[in-house]
């Protein structure tokens, strides 16, 4: 790589940081209220991916993906922040995993139970990863669903701690078996 690469990398990055937390993420608690209405998928894609963020962050204790919004911002950062290329990919990804749905259980994927749906993600995710690349649509959603997950106002505060260390990070805070995560 050569300084010049280098040097337009870490601006993109930079900028991205700057840019990302006040246009989006700051605003993930602002969706309703805001009107943002995402437009990206279709009736039956919009559950497929409810359905694919619910399996990977369910409800228990703490609220689940559905719960806290996670899907419809899903939707807005594919829209919103995705090349045409990655939002192909996942609209190739959620035509296939339908169809591989329909194959193995007879039903749509969004009307199977839990445990139908983690074994046909985990399958997906199993090929994909051993395949050329090695970084396919179902580890772009799953990263992009805990992205969103862990920055709506619910999901932080129900699942997260938050341990202000005002000018250092410190790893060495005590952590309980079942205690919530620290951030």
């Amino acid at each position: 790589m050569q300084r010049r690469e280098a040097v337009k990398i870490i601006t993109t990055v930079f900028g991205a940081s700057l840019a990302l937390p006040e246009s989006v993420f700051a605003r993930m608690s602002e969706a309703e209220a805001a009107g943002i209405k995402p437009k990206f998928f279709t009736g039956k894609e919009r559950k497929m991916v409810a359905a694919f963020a619910e399996c990977l962050i369910p409800e228990t204790d703490t609220p689940g993906a559905i719960s806290v919004g996670a899907p419809r911002w899903m939707e807005v950062l594919i829209q919103d922040c995705y090349t045409a290329e990655d939002q192909g990919k996942i609209r190739t990804g959620l035509a296939k995993l339908e169809a591989d749905s329909k194959a193995q259980h007879g039903g749509s994927f969004a009307k199977l139970s839990p445990a139908k749906q983690a074994e046909i993600l985990s399958a997906l995710e199993k090929a994909e990863r051993n395949g050329p690349g090695g970084y396919g649509w179902v580890r772009m959603m799953k990263d992009l669903c805990k992205t969103c997950y862990a920055n709506t106002e619910k999901g932080a505060t129900t699942t997260f701690n938050w341990l202000l260390a005002p000018g250092r990070w410190s790893g060495e805070e005590a952590y309980k078996m079942g205690d919530r995560v620290f951030i």
